[in-house]
């Protein structure tokens, strides 16, 4: 049931919360915390969505993965806990939660985490769409995308689970082409 690229995933976004967790704490960053508390989030549904073969490139695919799955096995804090993570991201970009409201979404992204390592350690359970909205995230997920990396991409063109600092060189060609 498990893949080499949905552990990677995995790792991520286990690497992504520690980030988060540091930085809030030693930096105050409450906007990288943000973004790594949700990228985190996004990693771990990732991780199961890789592992069903469902897209998941988009904003919309990982949103879709994230409610069926609460659907499919009975977790609707599942979906409440997701729906709370995604005001992480939003905060990225409109800076409109505090220190404390960040150490509650690492608490709650890190409780979406383990809901999520949960089910991938589960059997899918049948899940028959019971309205258009879910026929519709199923169809989303389930469909061709042409955005989705292929099965037999090599490693090395996965993202790296701790991000490795720029050579000197890499960062003068920046600078020179400002």
């Amino acid at each position: 049931m498990f893949n080499s690229r949905s552990e990677r995933y995995k790792a991520i976004g286990r690497h992504l919360i520690e980030q988060a967790e540091y930085g809030l704490s030693v930096n105050g960053d409450l906007l990288q915390a943000s973004e790594k508390t949700w990228g985190a989030v996004a990693q771990a549904v990732k991780t199961v969505a890789q592992d069903r073969n469902w897209n998941h490139s988009s904003h919309d695919q990982i949103r879709d993965a994230a409610i069926i799955l609460s659907h499919e096995f009975g977790l609707p804090r599942l979906r409440e806990r997701f729906n709370a993570a995604n005001e992480l991201h939003r905060n990225f970009y409109e800076h409109l939660l505090g220190y404390d409201d960040l150490l509650d979404g690492i608490r709650i992204v890190r409780l979406i985490i383990e809901d999520l390592e949960w089910v991938q350690d589960q059997e899918p359970r049948p899940f028959v769409p019971q309205s258009r909205q879910q026929e519709s995230r199923m169809s989303n997920l389930t469909g061709p995308n042409p955005r989705r990396l292929p099965d037999d991409i090599s490693e090395e063109r996965l993202p790296p689970i701790e991000a490795e600092p720029p050579d000197d060189h890499d960062l003068g060609s920046i600078r020179d082409n400002s």
